[in-house]
């Protein structure tokens, strides 16, 4: 059984898989960022640092939506952070996604921010597909 984290971007919730996350760092614990520009904070450690993005309910980067913690996704040329809101690992659920291709063409090349669905009592939720929100973040949220 796979396991999935529960993450909260604005009022949605989405699923990413467990195997994914390479962190979860409160707000307070990252070097946040005052300059302006979409990078909202970093993650440093003594690799260099990862950049956190804040995001929208319709996942458009916004250095002023609400987040209290990063996700870090593998990316390149580091580790990227999705801004949550609430994120909590899914215990003693027996989830089994089904996969799906988005309609419409993928927001970079490096493919649709979800790649799978999972329906729970009536309620969808969006499986993230890491590989395609970290390009995404990497090509429209700016550098490090």
């Amino acid at each position: 059984m796979a396991q999935f984290l529960k993450v909260t971007v604005g009022n949605s919730v989405y699923l990413l898989p467990g195997k994914a996350s390479l962190g979860i760092v409160q707000k307070d614990k990252l070097m946040l960022n005052g300059a302006g520009g979409n990078i909202v904070g970093w993650k440093q450690d003594a690799s260099g640092r990862w950049p956190a993005y804040a995001l929208t309910e319709d996942w458009a980067v916004d250095s002023s939506a609400s987040w209290e913690r990063a996700v870090f996704i593998p990316g390149s040329p580091s580790p990227i952070g999705i801004g949550a809101n609430t994120v909590e690992m899914m215990t003693n659920v027996d989830i089994e996604p089904q996969q799906f291709t988005p309609a419409g063409p993928a927001p970079s090349r490096f493919g649709h921010l979800f790649n799978a669905v999972w329906v729970d009592d009536g309620v969808t939720h969006l499986v993230i597909n890491p590989p395609g929100v970290a390009g995404y973040l990497s090509t429209v949220g700016g550098s490090s």
